[in-house]
């Protein structure tokens, strides 16, 4: 009976985190196709870059200037004598030249100076140059990219170049060229449709996506795959026909849910009530937002105040749990290392013949600084599952029933990460029964550093599609 209570628990556990995933799916492509459909209604293409924050640019950074600033009003540069280097972000996707054959653009110099225009049809492919006068004072460019003279960058093939030729436009940058030091500001580089064409040939092309019964993984997968070489709207249902569709609005009701749930738990752990009730409400506020896509790159008031709320409560529950004396130990013994060793070792063992078997290409390390920068956060996350939710949260069963609760918690904590989720529910296991038996601390940071860096690292995106979570895990790496 034991294991079949067990079993149903896990079963729930993982129906739950998968739910959670799809909700979040759902909405991240209902909202980013109805923003594809209203960029195309005003003929313009999706892709899109303000150049108001420095994640437009690859390497979130100007090259070969003095100084560079981001804000509301674009990127302000202080440069010359002599070239700028703005590679534009297009995160592996391709433009469609020939429908989008117009640039927008922003500027407002100092002086005049000229604008070098650089785009390659294939990634890595031959670059093409035009140039264009650029006059002092603000305005907003129009250029008729298809008129421009193109030509190699190659200065031995020397010929002229077609802005469609290819079909595609894979790579773009702005190279401004001064011949004194000036000052420029560049904002809201867009690609339209040619004048007089219809803007509905700018949403021609649209799809759905099947993302029911489903891992989110292959989902954003195939995202990725359809969208890399077209302006495409993907919906996760039948494209809805014909024009009138709004801008969504920001989702602000999530935002009001967790400040609810959250000051319920801070009212709880206030008048030492459950404190087993005050955790999961202070978790379901935040869980709320990351099902809804309320944590992201533009989190609202509303849900910032739901997590310092939550924050809050979480501390008062850490001063009530009460541990035993002499229940934790920091360093741990030599047979505690001995047991989180050998099942690193066998996990990535696991994790390389699945990579051998997958037949893809290992995914970059992390940096040194990456390194020790989760290292901080593993210890933060370990300090949160031993010394809070393993304690105020254990079942009253024993072996897996007991942990169960804890490593549930601690899993829906990555949503809507389902690879990620399922990782951490077993790891979480794992852990809090090495916690029950060893109380040791260090080894179990050590474990969790070394698995979060290296399986990133042998898993294909097909099994581990990134180790982020909330909004970034949705958004194309």
């Amino acid at each position: 009976m034991e294991r079949i209570k067990a079993s149903l628990s896990l079963l729930l556990v993982v129906t739950v985190g998968w739910a959670m995933a799809t909700l979040a799916l759902w909405l991240h492509l209902h909202d980013r196709a109805t923003l594809d459909r209203h960029w195309h209604q005003q003929g313009q293409s999706q892709l899109q870059f303000p150049l108001t924050d420095a994640n437009d640019l690859i390497g979130s950074r100007v090259l070969d200037v003095q100084s560079q600033r981001f804000d509301a009003d674009g990127v302000h540069l202080q440069f010359g004598p002599g070239p700028a280097n703005l590679p534009i972000g297009f995160d592996g996707r391709c433009l469609d030249g020939q429908r989008f054959s117009q640039l927008l653009l922003g500027t407002d110099a100092s002086a005049p100076l000229t604008l070098a225009l650089v785009h390659s049809p294939t990634a890595g492919g031959e670059q093409r140059i035009a140039e264009l006068a650029l006059p002092p004072g603000p305005q907003t460019l129009r250029v008729n990219l298809a008129a421009l003279a193109w030509h190699s960058a190659d200065p031995e093939a020397g010929s002229e170049r077609n802005w469609s030729e290819g079909g595609g436009v894979c790579e773009f940058r702005l190279v401004p060229v001064a011949d004194r030091q000036i000052e420029l500001r560049l904002a809201n580089l867009r690609f339209v449709l040619a004048e007089g064409e219809p803007a509905s040939a700018a949403w021609a092309d649209a799809g759905s996506l099947q993302i029911l019964w489903r891992r989110p993984e292959s989902v954003l997968i195939e995202r990725d795959q359809r969208r890399k070489h077209a302006d495409l709207e993907l919906w996760p249902e039948q494209p809805p026909p014909g024009e009138g569709i709004e801008a969504p609005l920001d989702r602000r009701w999530p935002g009001y849910l967790g400040v609810a749930l959250a000051s319920l738990a801070l009212l709880l752990g206030a008048s030492r009530g459950s404190l087993r009730w005050q955790i999961w409400l202070t978790l379901a506020g935040p869980l709320v937002l990351l099902a809804t896509n309320g944590l992201g790159e533009s989190t609202l008031p509303m849900a910032w105040s739901a997590l310092a709320i939550s924050a809050i409560s979480l501390a008062i529950a850490f001063a009530r749990v009460d541990l035993p004396p002499n229940a934790h130990r920091w360093l741990g013994s030599a047979r505690a290392w001995g047991d989180v060793g050998v099942g690193v070792a066998l996990t990535l063992l696991v994790a390389w013949l699945i990579h051998l078997g997958s037949q893809q290409a290992l995914r970059s390390p992390p940096q040194t600084g990456d390194l020790l920068r989760y290292l901080v956060w593993a210890a933060l996350q370990q300090t949160l599952l031993q010394r809070l939710l393993f304690p105020a949260l254990n079942g009253s069963g024993r072996g897996l029933l007991h942990a169960l609760p804890a490593a549930a918690a601690f899993a829906l904590m990555h949503t809507p990460n389902f690879s990620l989720m399922l990782l951490c529910l077993v790891a979480g296991l794992w852990w809090s029964t090495h916690y029950r038996r060893h109380h040791s601390w260090a080894p179990l940071v050590a474990a969790h550093t070394a698995l979060g860096a290296l399986l990133t690292t042998l898993l294909p995106a097909n099994w581990l599609y990134s180790a982020e979570v909330g909004a970034r895990f949705l958004i194309a790496p």
